[in-house]
């Protein structure tokens, strides 16, 4: 089976959607799925790298340790070998009504930026540059790329308008008034690379303490096992 040659990072929410929807399929049910209603889903997941969850794995009969990209490629040559559904559905759907879709997987309204589109952050930093074309097989994909020059101005306009420098607790606060404290503690972790954070953690840790205190746990989840 093709698999993809790249990968992406696919946000949690819409892989806890693909999850929700396979939890309605159970294992002897597999012949009622239908990939239609969810075609924007999978699309959005095609490339995604993040594993797939091992219960999932055993429900679709797919090896431990597959990608939700994996996953998506099999959901869809299973229909199409075993229901007769076609694996990819032909795009009946303007460019506008693409961008449309994929504001919503995005969680972000994107708008008109030279040849495609911007994604901004509520206070109208460009995160992201979104280019949308159609792809064969009649689908629409989008492409991300950063806007280096759109940001670079940003940041020039306010500094030159004398706007106070947030911090980082002031924007963090200000996404938690808007998505929920346990979306964005999820993405503040995301963001951080583990091992910046387990040496900051270290150079603050008494040695001994340390030592009594991974030994303790790890007594627990041996007998916990």
């Amino acid at each position: 089976m093709n698999r993809n040659s790249q990968t992406t990072h696919a946000p949690s929410h819409l892989r806890e959607q693909f999850q929700e929807w396979l939890d309605a399929f159970e294992p002897s049910r597999l012949h009622e799925i239908d990939i239609r209603p969810v075609a924007s889903l999978l699309d959005a997941l095609a490339d995604c790298g993040d594993v797939l969850p091992a219960d999932y794995c055993d429900q679709l009969e797919i090896p431990k340790g597959s990608t939700y990209a994996e996953a998506v490629a099999d959901v869809r040559q299973w229909c199409a070998t075993k229901q007769g559904q076609p694996a990819t559905e032909p795009a009946l759907e303007s460019l506008d009504e693409a961008k449309a879709r994929w504001d919503s997987l995005l969680g972000i309204v994107s708008t008109p930026h030279r040849d495609g589109f911007v994604l901004s952050s509520p206070t109208g930093f460009p995160l992201a540059t979104m280019d949308i074309s159609e792809v064969p097989g009649g689908k629409y994909r989008p492409y991300f790329g950063q806007p280096v020059a759109a940001q670079d101005e940003w940041i020039k306009e306010h500094q030159d308008r004398k706007v106070p420098e947030r911090s980082a607790e002031d924007v963090y606060w200000e996404y938690v008034e808007n998505v929920g404290e346990e979306a964005i503690a999820e993405t503040v972790l995301h963001f951080l690379d583990r091992d910046i954070v387990v040496q900051m953690v270290l150079d603050c840790l008494d040695a001994n303490d340390l030592d009594e205190y991974l030994y303790g746990n790890f007594v627990a989840e041996v007998q916990h096992a």
